[in-house]
C-alpha cells in the first residue's frame, strides 16, 4: 500500500515537474523572440517637420546609450572628425524611453528629438544618401 502511494506521487510529480519545464521552454522562447526584435533609430525635428531613420536597425537586446551613440557616430558631419552633440542623449526622460523600448514588444522605434540648430552639425546631402530622410 505504501509503495501503490509513492508511485503514484512520484508520477504526479514527474507529470507537474513536465508541464512547469514546458511552461519555462515557452516564456524562454518568446522572450529571445522579443529580445531579438528590430529597432529603427531616427532622428527628429517637429518644429522642422524633419525625420532621419538611421541606416540599419538595433536588436531590442542591445539597445543601449552606447549602441546608439555608436550608430550616430557614423552620420557624416559638416566638419569633418567633429564628434556630434545631441542635448537629448543627457535628457532623463531619454533613458526613460531607452528602458522602456527594452521592455516593451510594441515599441518598434527610438525616436531622438534634436533641435533644429542640433542638425546643422551633420551634412546634409550625405545624411539624405545614408538615412531615409522625411521632411
Amino acid at each position: 500500500m505504501t509503495w501503490d502511494f509513492l508511485d503514484k506521487f512520484g508520477i504526479i510529480i514527474g507529470l507537474i515537474t513536465g508541464l512547469v519545464s514546458v511552461a519555462i521552454w515557452i516564456h524562454l522562447l518568446r522572450k529571445e523572440s522579443r529580445d531579438n526584435e528590430l529597432i529603427s533609430i531616427s532622428l527628429a525635428a517637429p518644429e522642422l517637420a524633419f525625420k532621419a531613420t538611421l541606416p540599419g536597425k538595433i536588436r531590442r537586446k542591445n539597445l543601449t546609450r552606447a549602441e546608439l551613440q555608436g550608430m550616430l557616430g557614423m552620420l557624416p558631419m559638416r566638419v569633418s572628425g567633429q564628434r556630434y552633440q545631441l542635448d537629448a542623449l543627457n535628457d532623463g526622460a531619454f533613458f526613460d524611453d531607452l528602458e522602456r523600448a527594452q521592455i516593451d514588444r510594441d515599441i518598434k522605434e527610438i525616436e531622438i528629438v534634436c533641435q533644429p540648430q542640433e542638425l546643422e552639425q551633420f551634412d546634409e546631402q550625405r545624411l539624405a544618401q545614408v538615412c531615409e530622410v522625411n521632411e
